[in-house]
């Protein structure tokens, strides 16, 4: 639990990890020399006349980039703890720095590029960034929303969930909210999940957030309605007509009715509109979901007094 000390066999036991892990990092320095030679050469072939080549180019990025991703993930496994720091023994070995620093915009070129083959390469490099790495390439990310592949499209909404400065990709929430009705059900989701990261900077967005809810599988509903409260209590009770529908649908899941009573119980009285269909739902078969509705009648009611 945060705020709990490690016990000294917890100590021990961090340190012994260290210590492994460095040496394991030790082994591939040679490795992480080598990369870091080729992508030296990687950019000026990114920009090559051949098309072909270029591919080769941005494809070994992917996988380079997709390697470095499976090693901070490795070393950051790692408890931070007393003087040993992951991200510190990640920024170490990362055979990135130098390219992210000085030419990642030529990716932002590859994004605007008419060939699938290379911008979707570029697309999937783009999302193994981590945090705002990718910010310098936002607005080209932002475009390929709405590329007509639905890989780039899902890569798009995906890596833009890992931003997060969310006030400065807020030109992507009319295509992610465009994105709520699309035919798949993954892309749909993911970009609900974009916006629950994006909070209240996505509350544009709470029209098409509460017209998702009514649709899909319970996954992506689900998602639907954790972002339309993440939104922030105004706008989330934009979507109490849609909630209150979703209760009266014969074939939704009873996690996802359990889901809207809670939704329903922390947006509070901008939801009496609901009381009448929570009533019903106490005789409901499932108990889990009469507990929602009568927890969320009790917290829509306590805040009328």
């Amino acid at each position: 639990p945060v705020g709990r000390p490690l016990t000294a066999a917890e100590q021990e036991l961090v340190a012994t990890k260290t210590q492994e892990l460095r040496v394991e990092l030790a082994g591939f320095r040679r490795a992480f020399a080598a990369l870091r030679d080729l992508l030296d050469k990687v950019p000026p072939v990114l920009t090559d006349s051949d098309v072909a080549i270029r591919e080769a180019a941005v494809q070994t990025l992917m996988h380079i980039g997709s390697a470095r991703g499976r090693l901070r993930q490795r070393i950051t496994s790692l408890p931070n703890y007393g003087d040993s720091d992951p991200l510190a023994l990640f920024a170490a070995a990362d055979p990135l720095t130098s390219f992210l620093k000085r030419d990642l915009l030529l990716v932002g070129d590859l994004l605007a590029e008419a060939n699938v083959r290379l911008r979707k390469p570029a697309m999937i490099f783009v999302l193994l960034l981590e945090e705002d790495l990718a910010l310098p390439l936002a607005d080209r990310v932002i475009a390929n929303l709405s590329h007509p592949d639905r890989t780039i499209r899902w890569a798009a909404a995906k890596s833009l969930g890992n931003v997060k400065s969310s006030d400065r990709i807020a030109a992507a929430v009319p295509g992610l909210a465009k994105l709520l009705s699309d035919t798949d059900l993954g892309l749909r989701t993911v970009a609900a999940q974009t916006l629950e990261k994006m909070g209240p900077t996505a509350k544009a967005a709470a029209p098409a957030l509460a017209q998702a809810v009514m649709i899909g599988d319970g996954e992506c509903r689900k998602a639907a309605i954790r972002a339309l409260l993440a939104l922030g209590p105004e706008a989330a009770a934009q979507g109490v007509p849609n909630l209150i529908e979703v209760l009266g649908q014969r074939d939704v899941d009873a996690k996802v009715i359990g889901d809207v009573c809670d939704a329903l119980a922390r947006i509070g009285t901008p939801a009496r509109a609901a009381i009448p269909s929570l009533r019903q739902l106490l005789n409901h078969e499932d108990t889990e979901v009469r507990a929602a509705a009568s927890e969320a009648l009790l917290a829509i009611n306590s805040g009328e007094k």
